[in-house]
């Protein structure tokens, strides 16, 4: 495990809202002028992770560098969010109003993913303990940073079992 894992869970809700925006041609005409701006923050954080992945120590410098590059993913994650969101609202296609809500769901479940890791946990990676260190609400809180990461899945349960639920639900509507 190296800190490319730690950037593939952060960039997550990123590729998510990418992909969500992208694959429907109503959605597309909106972000036509994102696209540079994507690829030269990809490139970016490849370089950071290049840089960070053989570290287990990590300076007070390189802990904020990567709490720094946290906060403009999600910046740029809620944006995207919130137009994906908006998109999904208002946009959506008559071919997929049948799985309209599902896709909204899904979008706020990714929205819940990107505030509760980027504000309430905001974790600093100390490989290989997973919840070493932590400067979120939560950890300012009091709380330990191994109650907060079981929280984290403790939600992460939570939400694949009213995903399943949506999806059985979809299922029986469509049947």
């Amino acid at each position: 495990i190296n800190l490319t894992l730690f950037f593939v869970m952060i960039l997550h809700p990123l590729l998510h809202n990418i992909t969500l925006l992208g694959i429907t041609p109503t959605y597309r005409t909106i972000i036509k002028s994102f696209p540079r701006r994507l690829l030269a923050r990809a490139r970016f954080m490849k370089v950071m992770s290049n840089h960070f992945s053989h570290m287990i120590f990590l300076s007070a410098q390189a802990q904020l560098t990567l709490q720094t590059a946290e906060r403009v993913v999600f910046c740029v994650t809620s944006l995207l969010n919130v137009v994906s969101l908006d998109c999904l609202i208002k946009e959506t296609p008559p071919h997929q109003a049948k799985i309209r809500n599902y896709l909204i769901m899904t979008q706020i479940m990714v929205m819940v993913n990107s505030v509760y890791m980027d504000i309430l946990f905001e974790p600093i990676p100390l490989f290989p303990a997973t919840a070493g260190m932590c400067s979120g609400v939560l950890c300012k809180a009091g709380l330990p940073p191994h109650s907060v990461l079981v929280l984290y899945y403790v939600r992460h349960f939570l939400l694949v079992v009213s995903f399943f639920h949506t999806i059985n639900s979809v299922f029986q509507t469509i049947l």
